[in-house]
């Protein structure tokens, strides 16, 4: 319930979006850009102790992966040919 309440998902588009981590013009189900959708709901970060900014990150890198190509190919993957992964230790 914190992340809800911290923002959730559109805050966590807004921050990426406000750092240049995603393209503002793409295009979303309702048919309007991102940044606009992302303005329109006035997303942004609600609880930075919860959400934190690109600026503050918990940790100098990350943990997470982004595979696409051959690297995420699966003969299981019936639906996407890409995926994510999240590395521990």
């Amino acid at each position: 319930m914190d992340f809800f309440y911290a923002g959730g998902i559109p805050a966590i588009m807004a921050e990426l979006n406000n750092s240049e981590l995603i393209h503002p013009q793409t295009m979303t189900v309702y048919g309007t850009p991102l940044e606009e959708m992302l303005k329109e709901i006035q997303a942004g970060v609600k609880n930075p102790a919860v959400i934190r900014t690109v600026e503050n990150p918990v940790h100098a890198t990350g943990v997470g992966l982004l595979l696409y190509g051959s690297q995420a190919d699966s003969s299981r993957n019936l639906t996407a040919p890409g995926g994510t992964a999240r590395c521990s230790g």
